[in-house]
């Protein structure tokens, strides 16, 4: 069985290393630019508790390099310094007090530095193969939820992976708008998880864009939400060139809806299928398919 979460947004990978039984190791989401070579950056506090990380490993050192980490948040991080796998670290570095006090209190033995690890992988427009064991094979490829536009002024990408095992193959889009990228990785794959919003709602998002665009803001979130993501048609479409078995809608945009109803998610199914004939689920949260 396939368990959805369907506003997940962050992938961290859980490593199999405890036993055979534990679940498989996949890589987090983002990303090396293809046309950089740097490491992307991120928010200027994460990349301070970042510098935590090395103290932070000793449990008796924790609480002290944290409080260390937030004096230097005003400090700048060189972009080129951050990495997802200094992120991740300093994720697990800010939850080690909460670690050592179950390990003191309630007896637990797992070791919270051997359980979670980021990957830096390259942004490709060519599907690439970024982990695989025994059990999974994980592909990436970089998707269209950054436009040109913005990419050219800063070193994130955006990636869609495939998760191939024994029986099945499932594809997560991520946030993206129509991509060829998406559809070539999803090829002959059994399920494709991608987002949707509503027709109706990218256009007043557009609407809205270009009034603020004439007020002298061309670059603001009614651009961003009506550029770079996909319609029920786009999701068809990506569905249809790439021959999946089951679509499954998540991180969902709801249109307008006529007398102050709750929006029909029946619409995104209508819609999905004006282009893809296959299957159609609206996703939920916790959903088991």
């Amino acid at each position: 069985m396939v368990s959805l979460q369907a506003r997940s947004r962050v992938l961290l990978d859980q490593d199999s290393r405890p036993g055979p039984a534990g679940p498989p190791e996949v890589s987090s989401a983002s990303v090396r630019s293809a046309a950089e070579p740097g490491v992307c950056s991120v928010d200027g506090a994460a990349s301070a508790v970042a510098s935590a990380v090395g103290s932070a490993a000793e449990p008796s050192a924790s609480s002290t390099a944290l409080r260390s980490a937030v004096t230097s948040v005003a400090e700048p991080v060189p972009a080129s310094a951050v990495s997802v796998v200094s992120v991740v670290a300093a994720s697990v570095a800010v939850i080690h007090v909460n670690v050592e006090i179950r390990t003191a209190d309630e007896g637990r033995t797992v070791d919270v530095d051997t359980q979670f690890h980021g990957h830096d992988v390259s942004a490709s427009d060519t599907p690439v193969q970024v982990f695989k064991d025994d059990r999974v094979t994980v592909t990436a490829v970089e998707n269209t939820h950054y436009p040109p536009r913005s990419k050219a002024n800063m070193m994130h990408r955006s990636l869609a992976l495939r998760m191939d095992t024994r029986d099945r193959s499932i594809v997560f889009a991520g946030d993206t708008a129509y991509s060829g990228n998406v559809a070539r990785l999803a090829r002959g794959a059994d399920v494709l998880v991608c987002e949707v919003a509503d027709a109706g709602a990218l256009a007043q998002m557009q609407e809205r864009s270009k009034a603020e665009t004439a007020a002298g803001r061309p670059n603001n979130i009614f651009r961003h939400v009506a550029e770079t993501h996909s319609s029920p048609a786009d999701v068809g479409r990506m569905a249809m060139e790439a021959g999946v078995r089951l679509v499954v809608l998540n991180h969902q945009l709801a249109g307008p809806a006529d007398g102050g109803l709750a929006y029909p998610v029946t619409l995104f199914i209508q819609g999905v299928r004006q282009v893809y004939s296959g299957e159609v689920v609206v996703g939920q949260d916790l959903m088991v398919l």
